[in-house]
């Protein structure tokens, strides 16, 4: 099972406000790779990422909507 996994800042695509939330996400995903038996902590954990992955989605197929129809 992966550990880890590593920004690199080839993923970055110049754009500061996705470049930023694909960095929040992999530490998200780190912090649910790293999950111990601490059950509290666990929660929080989840709570965080599935939070993050609401809003993220959220976010960004709005966005993709307003700028499909934009251009």
């Amino acid at each position: 099972m992966v550990s880890e996994v590593k920004w690199d800042d080839r993923f970055n695509i110049g754009v500061e406000v996705v470049d930023r939330a694909h960095r929040r996400l992999f530490a998200i995903v780190n912090k649910l790779l790293a999950m111990n038996t601490d059950t509290e902590k666990n929660r929080h954990a989840c709570k965080e990422g599935i939070k993050f992955f609401k809003n993220y989605f959220i976010y960004n197929i709005k966005n993709f909507f307003l700028f499909f129809f934009l251009i």
